[in-house]
């Protein structure tokens, strides 16, 4: 019976996450899209090479924020973090830009739980890491 429990609320956990998410993602890309007035949107592609995740798969970047100087940044929302993920983040941005032929100027993620581990990749990757995403400074957008 405990068993089940578990895996009950795991499942809603797991659920709750995903939704969350999702919700947080729409509600970044529609605020600042109004706030700022730049093209904001979700990217999608199919990687036939496997180059992401090891097989040919669907690519997500949940934010991709074209700013009006030229510049290109990407976020990531996630509900957490794990130094797994950050490579995995790094990889997709890379395939973005081989696929878009752009250059991607700041790569950030964002999520309330960010491993210290995750950290330190970040770090070594050029990743902005933040717990918040109030702390995230779009005035100089």
């Amino acid at each position: 019976m405990d068993r089940r429990i578990d895996k009950i609320i795991g499942a809603l956990g797991a659920r709750w996450g995903l939704n969350s998410e999702k919700a947080f993602r729409s509600v970044i890309r529609d605020i600042l899209s109004e706030l700022t007035g730049m093209k904001v949107e979700r990217y999608l592609a199919y990687d036939e090479t496997g180059e992401v995740f090891g097989h040919p798969d669907q690519v997500e970047l949940d934010v991709v924020i074209k700013i009006k100087n030229g510049k290109l940044y990407v976020i990531e929302i996630k509900s957490s973090v794990s130094k797994a993920d950050m490579y995995i983040f790094d990889r997709k941005v890379r395939f973005y830009e081989q696929k878009e032929g752009k250059k991607v100027d700041k790569k950030i993620v964002i999520s309330p739980m960010i491993e210290n581990k995750a950290y330190e990749v970040a770090s070594k990757l050029g990743i902005e890491a933040y717990v918040n995403p109030e702390e995230v400074d779009i005035s100089n957008l």
